[in-house]
């Protein structure tokens, strides 16, 4: 009976050992990692689609995990435009950003959020469409209000 409680001691003192000295190990390797300096992500926009217009664009999605973000940057063909988090979230918690006076053509807007620290999000890219005013014209459908007969026989049409 004494060799058993000895082995059984012996066996309960060599797991304690191990996992304390495993555990030692877990602690060793992650200030490892933590002296090297460690990334803090932001939360960013979640969601985000591109509504397309005329010579502007709006880029909305929700602010769900934006959580300690203040700043929001687009850029786009060399363009870099900032916003605050307090202007472009709306009280119904979506986002929405507009970004105007742009050229006709397709866009790829990269969209990025930072803390007060200088972290930043995961950078999401999002495709839109400008249109222009040609565009108008083909796009936008137009209904006929009057048609009248002129005396010399030609037509005027109201739109």
């Amino acid at each position: 009976m004494k060799l058993k409680n000895i082995i059984v001691k012996g066996v309960l003192f060599i797991s304690v050992a191990a996992a304390m000295w495993s555990c030692y190990d877990i602690t060793d390797t992650q200030k490892e990692w933590l002296d090297k300096g460690e990334k803090i992500y932001v939360g960013k926009i979640d969601s985000m689609y591109v509504r397309s217009g005329m010579n502007r664009v709006e880029i909305v999605g929700n602010s769900k995990y934006l959580r300690t973000a203040v700043r929001c940057e687009v850029t786009y063909n060399n363009e870099k435009l900032d916003f605050a988090i307090s202007d472009i979230v709306k009280d119904d918690g979506k986002v929405s950003i507009i970004i105007e006076n742009l050229a006709k053509g397709m866009y790829y807007f990269d969209v990025t959020t930072f803390d007060n620290d200088g972290n930043s999000s995961i950078t999401t890219e999002v495709f839109g469409t400008v249109y222009g005013e040609e565009d108008l014209l083909t796009e936008t459908p137009r209904r006929i209000s009057a048609m009248t007969e002129l005396w010399d026989g030609s037509l005027e049409i109201k739109w």
